[in-house]
C-alpha cells in the first residue's frame, strides 16, 4: 500500500528517499514521473511501511534522528483540517501554509505536511511540568464548555489554557484535558508563567498597515517580519500573529496613567453592573437556545472552516456575555444548536422537548432556516432574536421577533434624512445612471420630500468622467456627492473618478458601509474622498470597556476578537438583562435594560403593530484624509416596511 507525498518547495529526489529511509531508485521507480525533475506541489507515492520506518511522525512528536530540527513531518489522517492540525500543534493555519502552501486548496489523507515546531523556552516547558504534577483528566462531555469544566473544578479558565494551550482555538467532545488541582495553582504557577508572546488576528475587508500600527501599537516591519504573508497584501481572512507585549489600543496610554484611580473606575472597565439590573426573580433559571451554523459535519473542508469562523467567533462573544451577566447574579442555561445552514436540521431541533421551556432564543442566522423557529416562539411567546442577518421578511408579521441589523431601505432612508439634516443648502449631488431606480430613487424621493425640489443634482459619473464631476464643483459651499451604487465594478470607477478630483478639491461622499469591505476598492480613495457611511455598530478601540473585552477575550481564547465577537457579546448580554429584568415578557414593554455595550446602542421599534421590532440606531462613520475612522454620532431612522414608513420619530445625536 502507498500514502501520498506532495513535494514541497526546494526538495529533490535525494532528500525525499533521505526522508522516507528508501533509495533513488526506488522512488523512481515507484514514481517514473520524478526520473526527470520534481516540481513544488506534485504528488508522489510512497509505501505505506517506509512511512512507518522514517521521520514521518503521526502523532506529531519529533523525530530525534532528523536533522530537521526546527519541524515535524505529520502525515493527514482522515477528517483531518488544516486548522485541526495547527490546533494540535500550538501553532496557526498560516504557520502551516507558509511552508505548505499547495494545503490552500485543501489537504488529503494521507498527504505529509511540513509543521514548524512551537518555540518554547525552558522556563515555559519547566512550568508545564510543575503543573501538571497534581493532575487530574477530564474528558470533555456533550455541550461542555471551558467555562463550565473550570467552575466544576474551582479553578480559572487560563488555568485550563496554561495546561493545555492547544486547546485555545475550542473544545470538542472527547477531547482530554489535563486539570491541575486548586491547591497546586496559586503562587508557584504565577512565579513561572510566562506571558503570552502572541495572539492572533483575522485580516478583514478594508485593514491595512496604517490601522493595525494605531491599533495595536506595533510597526510595519515588526508585522511582516512575524507574517511573511502580508508582504503579498492584506488578503481577507488571512490569519496574522499580533505581539501581545505591543498590542496597545488607542488611549491606553491615557488608561495606565489612570491606574491609581481604578478602584473609583470599576464601572468602566466592561463589567455588568449589577445594581443596573432590577431581577424579576432571583431564583430563577433562565434557559437560552443559541441556533447556529457551526456545520460540524463539514469541517474537514478548509473552506468550510473558514466559512464558518465567523459564527464561532459570535458564539465566543456570547459566552463571555453568559460568564459576565452570571458573575452579576443570573442564573442562565444555555442550549447550544448546530443548524448546519439546512431547514431540514432545524425542524427537528425544534421538537426537543426543551425547547418549549426556552425564555429566549438566538438564531437562526438564515432567514431561510428562521421560518419555522419564528413561527414557534410567536406562538409560545418565546423572544426570538435575528443576530445578523438584514432580510425583514419576519419582524412585521411575528410578535417578539429582533431584527438586530435594520434592512437596507432603513439604512438608505436613514442616510437621506442625515443628508438633509446636516448638508442642507450645501452643493448636493446624486450620482446615478441617468434614469432612477432602485436605491437612486428611494434616496432622490426621500431627498426631495426632505429638501424640496431644486435642491439637489443628478450626474451619471460612469458616462460623463472626472471632467464632467469637476464642473459640478461649488467654491463657496461644501460639495456633497451621494453613491447608492451596489455593483463593485460601477463602484470602482466612480471611485477612481471621484478620487482623482479629490486631489486638488475638498469633497465628500455619502455612502454605503459595503464599500468598505470590496475588494476593489484602494482603502486610501476612501479617506481621500471623506467617506460617510451609516452603520448599525461601530467599534471604538480608545474606549475602555472595549479595551477590558478584548483583554478578556484574548485570555480566554488566545486570539483576537472580530466583529463578530463584539456582536455576540453585546446582543447576549443585552438580551440577557432584558430576561433579569422583566422576564420573556419583555417584549410586551419594550424597555431598554440599562446595560453598556461595547459597538452597539440598540432602540427597538415596531414597524407594525401585529409585528416584532427592528434595530434603527444607525451610527454615523466617517473616514478621514488623516487616516482615521471615526464616528461623529448616531440617528434613529424611521422604521420601514416592504408597504412604506412606519414611525418617523428620528434625530441626529451627538
Amino acid at each position: 500500500t502507498f500514502m501520498l507525498y506532495t513535494i514541497l518547495s526546494g526538495e529533490t529526489s535525494y532528500s525525499i528517499s533521505k526522508k522516507f529511509g528508501m533509495t533513488v531508485d526506488e522512488l523512481n521507480t515507484i514514481n517514473p514521473e520524478t526520473k526527470d525533475r520534481l516540481n513544488a506541489g506534485q504528488t508522489i507515492k510512497i509505501p505505506a511501511t517506509k512511512n512507518e520506518a522514517k521521520p514521518i511522525i503521526a502523532n506529531g512528536s519529533l523525530n530525534e534522528e532528523s536533522n530537521d530540527h526546527l519541524y515535524i513531518y505529520h502525515s493527514v489522517r482522515k477528517k483531518e483540517t488544516v486548522f485541526s492540525i495547527a490546533q494540535r500543534s500550538g501553532i496557526t493555519s498560516e504557520d502551516i501554509y507558509q511552508y505548505n502552501p499547495q494545503a490552500r486548496n485543501g489537504i488529503k489523507e494521507g498527504e505529509v505536511l511540513k509543521i514548524p515546531k512551537p518555540q518554547t523556552s525552558d522556563n515555559e516547558s519547566k512550568a508545564r511540568i510543575d503543573e501538571t504534577q497534581q493532575l487530574i483528566k477530564h474528558v470533555v462531555r456533550r455541550k461542555e464548555t471551558l467555562f463550565s469544566i473550570a467552575k466544576q473544578y474551582n479553578i480559572t479558565q487560563e488555568d485550563i489554557l496554561r495546561a493545555n494551550p492547544t486547546v485555545r482555538g475550542g473544545l470538542s467532545k472527547g477531547t482530554v484535558l489535563i486539570i491541575p488541582r486548586a491547591s497546586n495553582i496559586p503562587a508557584v504557577q504565577k512565579k513561572q508563567k510566562e506571558p503570552i508572546q502572541f495572539s492572533e488576528y483575522r485580516i478583514i475587508s478594508g485593514d491595512n498597515y496604517y490601522q493595525l500600527e494605531k491599533r495595536f501599537g506595533t510597526s510595519k516591519e515588526q508585522l511582516e517580519l512575524l507574517n511573511p504573508a502580508l508582504k503579498d497584501g492584506f488578503k481577507s481572512g488571512l490569519i496574522i500573529k499580533i505581539p501581545i507585549k505591543e498590542a496597545g489600543y488607542a488611549g491606553n496610554e491615557k488608561n495606565a496613567s489612570n491606574q491609581s484611580n481604578a478602584e473609583n473606575k470599576k464601572a468602566d472597565d466592561g463589567s455588568v453592573a449589577a445594581p443596573n439590573i432590577s431581577y424579576s426573580r432571583q431564583d430563577k433559571l433562565f434557559q437560552i437556545g443559541i441556533f447556529l451554523p457551526f456545520c460540524q459535519n463539514l469541517n474537514d473542508s478548509a473552506k468550510i472552516v473558514q466559512r464558518t469562523a465567523s459564527f464561532l467567533e459570535f458564539y465566543s462573544g456570547v459566552l463571555l456575555a453568559t460568564e459576565k451577566i452570571t458573575e452579576a447574579g443570573m442564573k442562565v442555561k444555555l442550549y447550544t444548536y448546530d443548524t448546519y445552514q439546512d431547514s431540514k436540521v432545524v425542524d427537528r431541533l425544534v421538537k426537543k422537548p426543551e425547547f418549549l421551556s426556552l425564555d429566549l432564543i438566538i438564531g437562526p442566522v438564515y432567514p431561510e432556516n428562521q421560518k419555522t423557529v419564528a413561527e414557534l416562539s410567536a406562538k409560545n411567546r418565546i423572544p426570538m432574536i435575528s443576530p445578523l442577518s438584514s432580510d425583514s421578511r419576519f419582524v412585521s408579521t411575528t410578535p417578539g421577533y429582533y431584527q438586530i441589523n435594520p434592512g437596507k431601505k432603513l439604512r438608505l432612508t436613514g442616510t437621506a434624512d442625515y443628508i438633509a439634516d446636516k448638508f442642507a443648502g450645501q452643493n448636493i449631488v446624486v450620482l446615478n445612471h441617468g434614469a432612477n431606480y432602485g436605491d437612486e430613487k428611494l434616496i432622490i424621493d426621500r431627498l426631495h420630500q426632505k429638501l424640496g425640489t431644486g435642491k439637489l443634482r443628478q450626474y451619471n459619473v460612469w458616462d460623463g468622467g472626472t471632467t464632467g464631476l469637476e464642473t459640478l464643483l461649488r467654491t463657496n459651499v461644501e460639495n456633497i456627492f451621494v453613491l447608492t451604487e451596489g455593483n463593485e465594478a460601477n463602484v470602482s470607477v466612480a471611485m477612481t473618478r471621484l478620487n482623482t478630483i479629490s486631489k486638488s478639491n475638498k469633497i465628500t461622499v455619502i455612502g454605503l458601509q459595503e464599500y468598505t469591505k470590496m475588494q476593489s476598492i484602494d482603502i486610501e480613495h476612501l479617506h481621500n474622498i471623506r467617506l460617510h457611511y451609516l452603520a448599525p455598530y461601530f467599534i471604538d478601540y480608545g474606549n475602555t470597556k472595549v479595551n477590558s473585552f478584548i483583554e478578556k477575550y484574548r485570555a480566554a481564547y488566545n486570539s483576537e476578537p472580530t466583529q463578530y465577537s463584539f456582536q455576540g457579546y453585546d446582543i447576549a448580554l443585552h438580551f440577557m438583562a432584558s430576561l433579569a429584568m422583566s422576564g420573556k415578557s419583555f417584549p410586551d414593554t419594550n424597555v431598554s435594560p440599562g446595560v453598556d455595550l461595547l459597538q452597539a446602542d440598540y432602540n427597538f421599534q415596531k414597524p407594525s403593530e401585529l409585528g416584532g421590532y427592528m434595530n434603527r440606531t444607525l451610527f454615523i462613520i466617517e473616514y478621514t484624509d488623516n487616516y482615521e475612522v471615526k464616528t461623529t454620532g448616531k440617528i434613529l431612522g424611521p422604521v420601514v416596511t416592504d408597504n412604506g414608513e412606519g414611525n418617523e420619530k428620528k434625530g441626529l445625536e451627538q
